[in-house]
């Protein structure tokens, strides 16, 4: 069954952009490669993906912030962040801002396709 979603992905690591673009490649889901916090949330007022892949150490907004930017939108737009292993304290922190979940670098193909079979699946039920 093909669907007509996407993700945002908010990553300038290759290896990250790479992984998840092949992943959502198998599962027929469009992606979409955002250069900043600013850029996301604007393409938010236009289109709501089926979650948002984000590093957690933006450029140009705090991840805390971005995240209560997202939530202002969208409270069940499910929110993916992805950091170094060693950040325990922007895990936590993540995490109790209302991420989904947090990803530690190298992130795990397989992790990110039960997550995102997990929120096909949802979408579709309702």
């Amino acid at each position: 069954m093909s669907y007509n979603k996407s993700v945002f992905i908010l990553n300038n690591d290759r290896h990250t952009l790479n992984t998840i673009s092949e992943v959502c490649q198998r599962l027929n889901i469009e992606t979409k490669t955002l250069g900043s916090g600013a850029q996301l949330l604007a393409q938010l007022d236009h289109e709501a993906p089926l979650c948002i892949f984000s590093t957690a150490k933006l450029a140009d907004m705090d991840s805390t912030a971005l995240l209560q930017h997202i939530q202002q939108l969208n409270d069940e737009l499910p929110v993916l962040m992805v950091g170094q292993s060693g950040d325990v304290h922007c895990a936590v922190n993540a995490i109790k801002q209302g991420a989904l979940d947090f990803f530690t670098l190298p992130v795990n193909s397989r992790r990110i396709q039960v997550i995102l079979q997990t929120l096909l699946a949802k979408d579709y039920e309702q």
